[in-house]
């Protein structure tokens, strides 16, 4: 699925894990409680994409674009390719419960 437009659309709960979404523009998606672990997302746009308790376990976040993700309860532990921590949270939106690689 690399290079997909899927912007504003709802995949609430989906179970995406391992899927190449590289290049991929999914802004302001709902992303909530999706299973993302190990999944490819180098150079996408997840701009104001909202990720509340998503699984985001080894997935390859390089280069990609996260002004404003809400990344609440997200679960970021192994991820690859992300700022320091201290940068992100500046970026993101997150909480006490997010779970930092």
């Amino acid at each position: 699925m690399s290079g997909v437009a899927l912007q504003q659309v709802d995949l609430f709960s989906a179970d995406l894990q391992g899927a190449d979404l590289s290049n991929s523009d999914i802004g302001f998606t709902d992303l909530n409680s999706a299973t993302l672990n190990n999944v490819n997302l180098r150079n996408s746009n997840l701009e104001k994409a909202t990720l509340v308790d998503a699984d985001l376990r080894g997935a390859d976040l390089t280069d990609t674009y996260l002004k404003g993700a809400d990344l609440k309860r997200a679960d970021l532990r192994g991820a690859k390719g992300l700022p320091p921590v201290a940068e992100l949270k500046k970026i993101v939106k997150w909480d006490a419960q997010t779970k930092w690689p």
